[in-house]
């Protein structure tokens, strides 16, 4: 099973004059499959790899066939896997994914994903694998993702880890404060 993309040529974007046309590939969806992930944070503009156990992640990426979008959102789980998590178990925040390839290698599902743009969780419409939900999209300037693109490449992406904890609430004033 194999999702591939033809990327075609780049077309440049204009800068703010409302006269752009949206592309199909662009838009992003209102409702997302989500993917639940435990190893390790994802940011826009990084690509990786995830190896998934197929079994319990097939009906997941079925679902996002079905809705013949190409993207996923990838959430950060409170816990290890060792049963299907719930809505319950994730974080709200999460980044929208570009599917680039998924391959099933027999037991296994190898998925190249591409981070394209921050999220959070509005409402749940599927709290069970395979999860579900409304989203509202945080953007990034084509000029910020670019240099993060850069430094990602370069080994020089400089993430701050704070040994406070976080404050959740502080983070939902944070967004509210910067619709």
């Amino acid at each position: 099973m194999d999702i591939e993309h033809d990327t075609g040529e780049a077309v440049e974007r204009s800068k703010g004059d409302g006269q752009s046309i949206l592309l199909p590939r662009d838009a992003l969806p209102g409702a997302i499959t989500i993917l639940p992930q435990e190893a390790r944070p994802v940011f826009p503009g990084q690509a990786f790899p995830i190896v998934m156990h197929a079994e319990h992640w097939q009906s997941t990426v079925e679902a996002v066939q079905a809705r013949d979008q190409n993207v996923i959102g990838v959430v950060a789980s409170r816990r290890a896997f060792d049963s299907a998590p719930n809505a319950g178990d994730l974080f709200e925040i999460g980044t929208l994914c570009r599917i680039h390839r998924v391959h099933r290698d027999g037991e296994q599902l190898h998925v190249l994903l591409e981070g394209v743009q921050r999220f959070s969780i509005r409402n749940w419409l599927a709290s069970e694998v395979p999860l579900a939900a409304q989203v509202r999209y945080y953007p990034v300037s084509e000029e910020k993702l670019t240099e993060m693109r850069e430094a990602f490449r370069h080994g020089h992406l400089q993430v701050e880890i704070s040994e406070e904890p976080f404050s959740l609430a502080e983070h939902r004033q944070f967004l509210k404060n910067n619709e």
